[in-house]
Formats: structure tokens, C-alpha cells, sequence
């Protein structure tokens, strides 16, 4: 089936499960699945860096020898507690 992404308009043969009651002939072709998953990945590089410097060498060090799914769930938790904040800003292709 052929969908139109909704990220950047190209037409793309997907390989999407088929669902006739939901299938809007919408989804995300392969490029921008991969550009956003880079994008994703730099966000949360800056975020875990921005955490790394405010802590003391120590803390820093055991920080970052933590899972990537703790430290992700670490710094989700400072941001609903409002101690370090992050704004993601995306350009339109």
C-alpha cells in the first residue's frame, strides 16, 4: 500500500498491518522515522550532558555508568519536578 508521510509529503510504499476501519493512508516514511530517531537520540545526549555537569565528579561518574533507561527515567523525574528544563525546537523539513 502506498501511504503520504506526515512529516515531510513524500509518497512511500509502507508495509504498514492494513486495518481498513483505521488506515488513513498516513504514516512516516523510513527517512524521517531515521531523522527523528537521530534527532530523539541528540536530545537526549544533551540532556544527560546537561545533567552530568551539575554533578559533583562523583556523582557524575555513577550517573553515567547507570542504564540508558534509568538515566532516562531520572531526568523525566527532574523535569516534572522543575529542576532542569528542556526545550526541543524542530524545523519543518
Amino acid at each position: 500500500m502506498h501511504y503520504t508521510c506526515n512529516c515531510c509529503g513524500k509518497v512511500y510504499r509502507g508495509n504498514h498491518p492494513q486495518d481498513s476501519n483505521r488506515d488513513t493512508g498516513f504514516g512516516e516514511c523510513p527517512e524521517c522515522v531515521t531523522m527523528k530517531t537521530r534527532q530523539n537520540e541528540a536530545d537526549w545526549r544533551r540532556l544527560e550532558e546537561k545533567v552530568r555537569v551539575a554533578l559533583s565528579p562523583k556523582n557524575a561518574a555513577h550517573f553515567l555508568s547507570l542504564e540508558t533507561g534509568v538515566k532516562r527515567g531520572m531526568i523525566l523525574q527532574m523535569m516534572d519536578d522543575g529542576i532542569i528544563t528542556h526545550h526541543v525546537v524542530r524545523r519543518s523539513i
